[in-house]
């Protein structure tokens, strides 16, 4: 468990939008549109050696794992937004099924306009 004091980075919790088309980038690729969901704070750590292997049993890119208190906001097909860099959920772990803390396995997203 993570104390309290060590989660200081504020992320934003997104989520895509079900009833809205899509729309085109200035490089005219398509991404649906996402909305604002929660803010909390959380730890975001790169990924170990160690945890690699189990890592890739959730995705084959995982990078990085993100400790938060728990939320029924977030879901596998949420977005992640911590400053200009995007983390897609690949897993969420209900640490202890407590509903106390969540341990997220994501991937960053690279080039990627917030």
């Amino acid at each position: 468990m993570i104390s309290h004091g060590e989660r200081f980075q504020r992320i934003e919790i997104l989520e895509r939008q079900k009833p809205a088309p899509a729309y085109r980038s200035e490089l005219g690729e398509s991404r649906p549109p996402y909305r604002f969901v929660a803010s909390v704070y959380a730890k975001i750590s790169p990924v170990s050696g160690r945890e690699i292997e189990r890592a890739k049993s959730f995705g084959a890119e995982v990078s990085h794992r993100i400790y938060m208190r728990y939320t029924p906001h977030i879901n596998h097909n949420s977005i992640l937004r911590y400053n200009n860099r995007r983390f897609h959920v690949d897993a969420v772990l209900n640490t202890d099924e407590r509903n106390d803390e969540l341990l997220i396995y994501a991937t960053e997203q690279l080039g990627e306009k917030p």
